[in-house]
């Protein structure tokens, strides 16, 4: 456990990540992605496009015997990430520079995968996913456009994933007036999660 967020739950506050012009997921955004995940103490998990590393930062304070490989094709995100890993005391994430998919041949196989951003590869992604996630493995995709939205679900369908779950998140946040609070809207987000098959259940 570490000292700048000594708690095994997600929900890390924005500010506290190093983040300069890198994009980053928003911290409600990340709590639901983490539960959807269905993350184990042990997980091998991958995240890639991942930016300022919040959602790697998440995933292994949880897979803490596990370990998470933030996989990025900007090397100053790539910076950022390993800031953050050491902000946080972190020392199973790995940071891998290198772009989707091709890189991710490289990887150990994955019980999770959170993929953040695809740089236009989303189907190829996808079906490496699909083929090196393991058993009841989960795949989540955050998508901000209908456009990608629908790539995704489509994606999933065509590499056999199983359970397709569909979020839209519309997020609020309370800003304090001088004399009143005011709701200020993020943008929305879909969620997308599925399991690869042969998954045992109960």
């Amino acid at each position: 456990m570490n000292n700048i967020w000594p708690y095994d739950v997600p929900g890390i506050p924005d500010d506290m990540f190093i983040r300069r012009d890198v994009p980053m997921t928003k911290r409600e955004i990340r709590c639901l992605a983490m539960s959807a995940m269905r993350l184990r103490n042990s997980s091998i998990v991958w995240d890639i496009g991942a930016g300022t590393g919040s959602v790697s930062v998440e995933a292994a304070i949880i897979a803490k015997n596990g370990r998470v490989y933030a996989v990025e094709k900007d090397a100053q995100a790539l910076a950022l990430i390993q800031q953050n890993a050491e902000r946080f005391e972190l020392d199973n994430i790995e940071a891998v520079y290198g772009e989707a998919p091709d890189i991710l041949e490289k990887l150990p196989a994955p019980d999770a995968v959170f993929i953040g951003g695809s740089g236009g590869y989303m189907g190829s992604i996808m079906n490496t996913c699909g083929q090196r996630l393991r058993s009841g493995g989960t795949l989540v995709i955050n998508c901000i456009s209908l456009e990608n939205a629908a790539l995704a679900i489509e994606a999933m369908r065509a590499c056999g994933f199983i359970g397709t779950d569909i979020i839209q998140a519309a997020i609020s946040r309370g800003s304090m007036a001088v004399c009143h609070t005011m709701l200020k809207a993020l943008n929305p987000i879909f969620i997308i999660s599925g399991r690869r098959g042969d998954e045992i259940e109960g």
